[in-house]
């Protein structure tokens, strides 16, 4: 039984362990390099809330013209001083456009939100803090509306693991993001 017990151990244990090492190490890069990606080229990009460095270097090489920053006003947050700071300094529009990472967001403030990046000057970088949820959010709406992807291909492309969409931590905050979207998509009736 021992011996039973043992190698019920390891079967389950090892895999169990890569997984968690898995969505670790998943974690670890998108914190520590800003989740950065492109939405649509020359368009629309979408990152975590970025250290000076990784903003400066990001609006060099994709001249970004604008930010709308998901998270609101975070004064206390030397990130986004410097954010603001670099956005001034580049002549950047900088719009702040609080929501939280755990709301469930209705087809009104969907469009708000799609307004406000149709209206931003492009190129725009869009982010929330792990630019995971609210990010995948906006960029979900973006393929829907913009790039007339489908529900189905626009939720693959913004939802993704890679990006830091773990199904742990917050997950329900994630699975309101993706039912926003869901329910906005709805009631445009583009289904496919």
């Amino acid at each position: 039984m021992k011996k039973f017990l043992k190698a019920l151990g390891w079967i389950v244990g090892v895999p169990l362990m890569l997984v968690l090492i898995l969505a670790g190490g998943v974690e670890l890069y998108v914190r520590t390099q800003g989740n950065f990606h492109v939405v649509e080229e020359g368009v629309l990009y979408r990152s975590a809330q970025l250290r000076d460095y990784q903003l400066k270097k990001r609006i060099e090489e994709h001249h970004i013209a604008s930010i709308i920053n998901l998270r609101g006003p975070m004064s206390h947050d030397p990130r986004y001083v410097d954010e603001v700071a670099l956005a001034q300094e580049h002549n950047i529009t900088h719009i702040d456009m609080p929501l939280s990472a755990y709301a469930y967001y209705d087809v009104n403030a969907s469009m708000k939100l799609l307004e406000l990046m149709r209206n931003a000057p492009k190129p725009l970088l869009i982010h929330c803090e792990g630019g995971a949820d609210r990010s995948a959010l906006a960029d979900a709406l973006w393929r829907y509306t913009q790039m007339h992807e489908s529900k189905t291909q626009a939720q693959e492309a913004s939802y993704r693991w890679e990006w830091g969409y773990l199904p742990y931590g917050k997950w329900e905050a994630k699975e309101n993001m993706r039912k926003s979207f869901l329910d906005y998509a709805q009631a445009l009736k583009n289904d496919e």
